[in-house]
This record gives C-alpha cells, sequence and structure tokens, in this order.
C-alpha cells in the first residue's frame, strides 16, 4: 500500500478528493491532519500513483508527499530529531552530491522545537555526508529532478517520505511561500504572473509584450525584468519603479484604443 499526505485549500477538500479518487477508485482517507491536509492511501504503487496524477493535472490538490516511514514523537529535541534522521536514512535514495531541500510542516501541539529546527539539523546531517543542500526556492523551481526530504509532523505524529521535485505537484510544501517571500516591488500581481510562468514552465525569451490593464504594472515589471520590451496600456498611472524601466512605454489609454505597428510576441 502506498500512502501520501495531500494538501489542499479547506473548503475545496471535497474536489480535491474527487480527483484523487479519479486517479485510483481504491483511495481512502487514513486520518484527518490539519490546515486542509489529509492522510490517503492507495493499493497503486508509488511511481504508477504519482505518473497518473501528474498526467490528471489536478487543479484542487495542490501538494502531496509520499509517505513511507511514520513515528511517533516524545516533543524532546534530543530524541526526536535523531529519530526523524533515522527514519530518513531507513528510506534511503539520496546519495553523496545529490541535490536535496528538507521541507518541514509541523501542525498541532507546541514542541521544544520548530520546523526550522528539523529542517536546519536534517539539512546539516546530509551536507556533512556529501549531499548537496538547495536552500533557494529558484533552484527547486527549475529542477524537477530534484531530491526533497518531506516531513509533516501533526502533534506527536511525524511522517516522512522522498521524493523528487516535480512529482510533488508543487515544488515546496506550503505553496503560497514560494513568491510571496521574495520582494513586492510594486503589488501582488507580480506573484500571478510569476506563478503561472512556473506552473506552465513558460521561459520568456525577449520580443515585445503587450500588457492590457497594466496599472499599476506589476506584470509588466515581471515581463521586463525577463527581458522582453513591454508596452502597459492603462489609462491609469503606473508605478514609478516601472515607468522607470528602459524597456518599457506606457500607452496611456483604453485597450480597445490601442493598435500595434509591430508583431506581438505576448499578449
Amino acid at each position: 500500500m502506498a500512502k501520501f499526505i495531500v494538501t489542499a485549500s479547506p473548503e475545496l477538500k471535497k474536489f480535491a478528493y474527487g480527483e484523487l479518487t479519479k486517479v485510483a477508485d481504491d483511495i481512502r482517507e487514513e486520518k484527518k491532519l490539519k490546515d486542509g491536509c489529509f492522510l490517503i492511501e492507495t493499493a497503486m504503487g508509488f511511481d504508477v500513483f504519482l505518473k497518473a496524477l501528474k498526467d490528471s493535472r489536478p487543479i484542487f490538490s495542490k501538494h502531496i508527499m509520499p509517505v513511507q516511514e511514520e513515528l511517533i514523537l516524545t516533543g524532546n529535541t534530543e530524541s526526536d530529531l535523531p529519530l526523524i534522521l533515522a527514519s530518513i536514512d531507513k528510506i534511503g535514495g539520496i546519495a553523496a552530491s545529490d541535490a536535496f531541500s528538507v521541507q518541514c510542516r509541523r501542525m498541532g501541539v507546541n514542541h521544544h522545537y520548530t520546523a526550522k529546527d528539523i529542517e536546519v539539523f536534517i539539512g546539516a546531517a546530509f551536507e556533512k555526508k556529501g549531499a548537496v543542500p538547495q536552500f533557494s526556492d529558484y533552484t527547486i523551481e527549475t529542477n524537477e529532478g530534484q531530491k526533497v526530504i518531506s516531513i509533516y509532523v501533526f502533534n506527536n505524529l511525524c511522517f516522512v517520505g522522498i521524493s523528487c521535485a516535480g512529482d510533488n505537484l508543487n515544488e515546496h510544501c506550503d505553496e503560497y511561500r514560494v513568491f510571496s517571500r521574495r520582494p513586492c516591488e510594486v503589488n501582488r500581481a507580480e506573484y500571478k504572473l510569476l506563478e503561472a510562468l512556473r506552473k506552465f514552465r513558460i521561459t520568456l525569451k525577449g520580443g515585445l509584450a503587450i500588457d492590457l490593464g497594466a496599472a499599476p504594472g506589476g506584470w509588466t515589471k515581471v515581463l521586463a525584468d525577463s527581458g522582453m520590451r513591454v508596452v502597459a496600456v492603462d489609462p491609469a498611472l503606473l508605478h514609478e519603479k516601472v515607468t522607470a524601466i528602459g524597456s518599457v512605454r506606457h500607452a496611456m489609454m483604453r485597450a480597445e484604443n490601442f493598435v500595434s505597428e509591430e508583431k506581438i510576441d505576448l499578449l
């Protein structure tokens, strides 16, 4: 039996569960966790299930981690952290020179340690063994083959699994942190475009982009930062950081009045 922890928005959990049952009709929810997470079990093998799930292009299932080890914790730092490390060693699969990251979520009662304490302890142990830790979200986003050590702590239970970043649906266990930790220079709309480019693996390669309804210019800035020339179409003003970019031209008009005399590469 293969077990996974799936993350979904709490109010949309039933739709996420429906997506999963279309992939494996024998799925059952073994345990309700916290914060929109739930533990499922299926007779399908890990690799078969993950491939089928990715091929189905789920919408409501945001992140998934395999559960290969389950532990009972005491809440004591000196005993729990080595126990978690031993369970990861038992799973195996991370060799010297492998690129890896550690992702931990901790829900429920307070322990003497934080999720970050777990990540640092496990990361340092594998770095000492010769593996290469990756701390940047960008490296995870662009390297689907990177190994991810996933740890989910719920009260006194701990679930551990190892997978490739590309098999987790979302590269980070807390999908909202992937871009929201980055500096926002214009507005949060920047994160929306960054997320879309990452989700659909789109690489911008220069050319002319037209941003319709651009103000205050979050998307325009993302496009310009990628190396594109951008015409920002909007009767409203743009943010001063956007107007200062040399590759941006502001067309102060409504979208229906705009006409481009050049070939448009991206709209």
